[in-house]
């Protein structure tokens, strides 16, 4: 390195130099930003020619974090991630007591056996130790032609190891923080999708009826025309061209059934698919047409069904399958609140309005409502009156879609009237 190059101490004193370090060492909490600028404020403070900074990886090896110019140790400059061999950092790792050499390498009875560096002058190496846990070790370096670290060095070292475990214990906490915060999102996720193949499950269910008949009503029609063209001979009891009619009207039968399923199955495609979809203009009139021709059947056994549409509504910016979904859980759980079999004294509600910035929609049932004590936990993950069968994360994963898409949802209860109001941003 040549004179320029170096470090040079500052007339401001240890103090000011130490300040400024700390500044720079607490300016982060990230790993890949926290160990640079450790070694570089311990360059400053010490007016060092190199420095590094070691660290204890989880399998408790030591391993160069960061290093300022190359050393015999650590086999190179910046980010390393090298292992560290058996040497002066290992050493004082093993002793947990700092180093001050001065002078011969072999003064110190710590160091027999290692070869002396003939590129470094002196150095400062310092174990940092948070309690009796080994966190690494820092160390500073001069060459040769400079005048080597003081006792009054190693005593400065001590107050700026103080600092740098104390950063160093903080990345690790946030270390920790994000993995178990992205544990937690991939655990989330996981949950989310096992109530959406849930809610899947339950809506075949409930559609498994519409596709029984007309598919009952294909094979039947099918069957008749096998039947009659197996019956097709010379002598035959209806004549060819009655025959062919009435297969002709069996094939068209069997055709309206299969379009029959054809649409079922479109209607499934809504609430279905790919989690990866661009936002587009989605239409909520058009939403909730097909959650009602998904559901009528329970509906009709339970409620009247009321619509309240504002024609001038815009579309939303939103994910159509997501935001069916949604709205497939909000009206299956209205279902379930109003009891079968009295279809004229209750309703269920649909209502879109055009609102400042958005569109309102509101899903409203005259059902048994929610208990007080209840309504506020209804977005608790996990938390359900529905016994073992029930996940507890339907209306968690509602409201997670609907943040998703930058808007709100209320809800509102009272014995016979429950209202759920979504507020959605309109598309630009």
């Amino acid at each position: 390195m040549s004179p320029s190059d170096r470090p040079q101490t500052s007339e401001r004193g240890f103090d000011a130099e130490l300040m400024d370090g700390v500044r720079l060492i607490f300016s982060s909490i990230r790993r890949a930003e926290l160990t640079p600028c450790i070694v570089k404020a311990v360059r400053q403070a010490f007016s060092a020619d190199s420095a590094s900074l070691i660290l204890v990886n989880a399998g408790g090896e030591l391993y160069v974090a960061f290093s300022e110019e190359r050393l015999a140790e650590d086999g190179g400059g910046g980010a390393t991630g090298r292992l560290v061999g058996d040497g002066v950092a290992s050493r004082v790792a093993r002793s947990r007591r700092p180093a001050l050499i001065a002078g011969s390498l072999l003064a110190d009875e710590r160091f027999v056996g290692l070869t002396p560096r003939g590129r470094v002058g002196s150095s400062i190496v310092y174990p940092l130790c948070s309690d009796d846990r080994l966190l690494g070790v820092l160390s500073a370096n001069r060459d040769p032609d400079r005048s080597p670290f003081s006792e009054g060095d190693l005593e400065n070292a001590s107050v700026f190891a103080g600092y740098a475990r104390l950063a160093l214990d903080n990345m690790r906490l946030y270390d920790e923080l994000e993995t178990r915060a992205a544990a937690l999102a991939t655990a989330r996720s996981r949950l989310a999708f096992s109530e959406r193949m849930a809610e899947l499950a339950h809506l075949v269910a409930r559609l498994s009826h519409e596709v029984n008949n007309p598919a009952s009503s294909a094979l039947a029609n099918l069957d008749f025309v096998s039947s009659a063209l197996a019956e097709a001979a010379p002598g035959a009891a209806r004549s060819p061209d009655t025959l062919v009619g009435q297969c002709k009207l069996a094939i068209d039968e069997a055709a309206k059934s299969v379009r029959q399923i054809g649409v079922v199955l479109k209607r499934v495609d809504q609430f279905v698919g790919a989690e990866v979809q661009e936002r587009q203009a989605v239409d909520l009139v058009q939403l909730v047409q097909n959650v009602v021709a998904t559901l009528r059947h329970e509906i009709i056994e339970r409620a009247r069904i009321v619509s309240d549409i504002d024609a001038s509504a815009p579309p939303v910016n939103g994910n159509s399958k997501t935001l069916s979904q949604a709205l497939l859980s909000i009206t299956a759980n209205a279902i379930e609140a109003i009891p079968p079999g009295q279809a004229t004294r209750h309703t269920l509600a649909f209502r879109i309005r055009k609102t400042t910035g958005g569109v309102e929609l509101e899903i409203a049932d005259s059902g048994r409502g929610i208990p007080p004590e209840v309504l506020g936990r209804i977005f608790d993950p996990f938390f359900t009156t529905k016994g073992p069968q029930s996940s507890g994360l339907g209306l968690t994963v509602v409201r997670e879609i609907v943040n998703e898409h930058g808007g709100r949802i209320d809800v509102t209860s009272s014995p016979g009237a429950t209202a759920v109001v979504m507020f959605l941003p309109a598309s630009s």
